[in-house]
């Protein structure tokens, strides 16, 4: 955080409470410091809720980067799999079927448990499914 002002008010509104308590006696000292620690109070919280992000604010998360040009999600067991089966989810979402649910994770498991041949033909289709759609 690099606010100009980060702890001058707060710092000003503890030395105006405390010189408030010092000169209670007066009334002339007095009112006025408890002003000005309150002024300084209400100047430290807008200080702190000027820079902080809105509550409302939802921030998109990247992709996980995925190279298809290699081999090696093949290889990566579950885990390479499971990327793959998501991918071709998002490339489905950003084409032909923008309001695919998504994949429940029983289904999911379904195919991570298929023998290799069995997966990498449910790819092709969907590959294929993909190339197709309009």
């Amino acid at each position: 955080m690099n606010r100009p002002f980060q702890g001058v008010f707060v710092a000003f509104a503890v030395l105006a409470i405390f010189l408030s308590l010092v000169g209670r006696a007066d009334l002339a000292v007095a009112v006025p410091m408890a002003g000005a620690a309150v002024a300084a109070s209400g100047l430290a919280l807008w200080d702190a809720l000027r820079g902080a992000p809105p509550a409302t604010r939802i921030r998109a998360v990247a992709p996980p980067e995925v190279s298809l040009g290699s081999r090696v999600l093949f290889r990566e067991g579950r885990a390479g799999r499971e990327a793959l089966v998501l991918l071709l989810d998002r490339l489905d979402r950003l084409g032909a079927h923008p309001d695919l649910p998504i994949r429940s994770a029983s289904d999911l498991g379904r195919l991570l448990r298929l023998p290799p041949d069995e997966f990498r033909d449910h790819l092709a289709a969907r590959l294929n499914e993909l190339e197709t759609a309009p």
